[in-house]
């Protein structure tokens, strides 16, 4: 096998990897994974601040003003429907999306997941629990507060909002 070189220079920062071609391309793919996620992360970060500051210009409203605000709940069919998640993952991202936003639920479990599943019209998954484990430990969409009981992250947050649905 040949080997390569690789020398990459980011601001002061520079690092070279050398060894075999497939493992050159292998850890270049790793860097710029993590190169992008910590962009995706800065961007959440961003947004957030932006959500906070809404939140508290929202909450300068005097009680007349909470009377004119309509905050009208989707059904979860259309919604889910709308957001069209391509896969069981981004399935259960949608409905703990869904729980948070317009049921209030910031903790969830496999049964909440499973009722709006069956509310929504999506061939559920033949392991719930097991989709949801992956959805927390591939995808980083979900965090474990306790034994079979999640919370959505950050980064799930920023997916449903901006990444669904996908551009054909």
């Amino acid at each position: 096998m040949e080997k390569s070189r690789v020398r990459i220079k980011i601001g002061k920062n520079e690092l070279e990897i050398e060894g075999n071609e497939d493992f050159v391309k292998e850890e270049i793919e790793k860097l710029f994974e993590k190169i992008e996620w910590r962009r995706e992360e800065k961007q959440i970060e961003e947004d957030s601040r932006q959500v906070e500051n809404k939140k508290v210009e929202e909450n300068q409203f005097n009680e007349s003003d909470k009377d004119e605000v309509n905050y009208e709940k989707p059904y979860i069919k259309d919604f889910a429907n709308d957001k069209n998640p391509s896969s069981n993952q981004e399935k259960a991202l949608v409905l703990a999306y869904y729980l948070k936003k317009y049921e209030g639920k910031e903790k969830f479990g496999v049964e909440d997941i499973k009722e709006l599943w069956i509310v929504s019209e999506f061939k559920p998954p033949k392991y719930i629990k097991q989709t949801l484990r992956d959805v927390k430990n591939k995808k980083r969409w979900f965090e474990r507060v306790d034994s079979g009981i999640y919370e959505l992250t950050m980064h799930g947050e920023h997916f449903v909002k901006r990444e669904l649905p996908k551009s054909e």
